[in-house]
C-alpha cells in the first residue's frame, strides 16, 4: 500500500481580518473575492457617468481599504474615456521601477464590455513589461471570471477589473512557474 505525500514544512498565512458592526452583529467582508457591486449603471457618454465615476472612485477606495497590501493606489478619472492607476510594479512584476501611473481606457459599452489596462500611445514601457512577464500570453480569462463580470449586469466595475488582473497576472506570469521545491520535504 503507498504511502501519503505529506509536507514536514508548511508556509506560514498571515490573514488580517478587519470587523465591522451591521445590525449589532460582528461581521467581516472578504474584498478578496467580494468587492461591491455599483448602483449606478452609465456608459461614458451616459448622463449618470459623472456619477458613475464618483462610486468607481469609491468602491476602489473600499476595495484597497481592506486589502492595504494591493499592487494598486489613486484611481483618478482623467476624462469620459480614461483613467489613470498607480501601480507598484515592485510588486506586480518583480522590477525596481516602484509606482507608475498607467491609463485604463474605458470602451464606449462599458460596463458591459471590461475596460483596457495600458493605453499603447503613452503607456508602451507597461504594456512591454506585462508581455514579458507573461510570455506574452493575451489577457483572456477563464470563463469561470468572465461569468462573475456578466453577472454583475452593468455592476461591476474597474475595482472588479483590477481584481481579475491581478489574479492573470499572478496566473500568467513568472511567478507562477517558479516554484521553490526546497521548501516542502517530502517522505515515500
Amino acid at each position: 500500500m503507498p504511502r501519503a505525500i505529506k509536507p514536514k514544512k508548511l508556509p506560514i498565512f498571515e490573514v488580517n481580518l478587519k470587523y465591522k458592526v451591521y445590525s449589532r452583529t460582528r461581521v467581516f467582508w472578504d474584498f478578496h473575492n467580494d468587492i461591491p457591486p455599483l448602483e449606478t449603471i452609465a456608459r461614458p457618454l451616459s448622463p449618470d457617468w459623472k456619477k458613475r465615476v464618483e462610486e468607481e472612485i469609491e468602491i476602489f477606495n473600499i476595495w484597497r481599504k481592506f486589502n492595504e497590501s494591493l499592487p494598486l493606489r489613486n484611481l483618478e478619472p482623467v476624462d469620459n474615456r480614461r483613467f489613470s492607476i498607480e501601480i507598484n510594479i515592485n510588486d506586480v512584476f518583480n522590477e525596481e521601477l516602484g509606482w507608475r501611473k498607467v491609463y485604463i481606457l474605458i470602451p464606449l459599452n462599458y460596463p458591459f464590455r471590461m475596460p483596457t489596462l495600458g493605453d499603447p500611445s503613452s503607456d508602451y514601457w507597461f504594456i512591454k513589461l506585462l508581455r514579458k512577464w507573461t510570455g506574452n500570453r493575451p489577457f483572456c480569462i477563464p470563463r469561470v471570471i468572465y461569468l462573475w463580470w456578466t453577472k454583475l449586469k452593468g455592476k461591476a466595475g474597474i475595482a472588479h477589473y483590477m481584481h481579475i488582473f491581478l489574479v492573470f497576472v499572478t496566473i500568467a506570469g513568472r511567478k507562477s512557474t517558479q516554484l521553490d521545491y526546497d521548501q516542502f520535504t517530502l517522505d515515500i
